[in-house]
């Protein structure tokens, strides 16, 4: 699954506040700031992260650590 259709995906909407998943598209993906693209692919260069993108991205992991996410196997 693309990371774009688990973000547009109904049983995720329903765990984590559109607020949050807005957030996370925006940091995430294409049609925004494309940072899962740019860091996985080593597109960034060192000038590439300033003190904005980093903070961007803590507030990310904070915002994922408030929900509890449970595997059905």
């Amino acid at each position: 699954m693309s990371f774009d259709k688990l973000l547009d995906n109904e049983k995720l909407k329903a765990l984590i506040p559109t607020d949050d998943i807005a957030y996370f598209m925006f940091l995430f993906l294409s049609d925004g700031m494309n940072l899962r693209n740019n860091i996985a692919h080593s597109i960034f260069t060192t000038r590439n992260y300033s003190s904005g993108t980093i903070f961007l991205l803590i507030v990310a992991l904070l915002r994922l650590g408030n929900y509890k996410l449970k595997s059905n196997t």
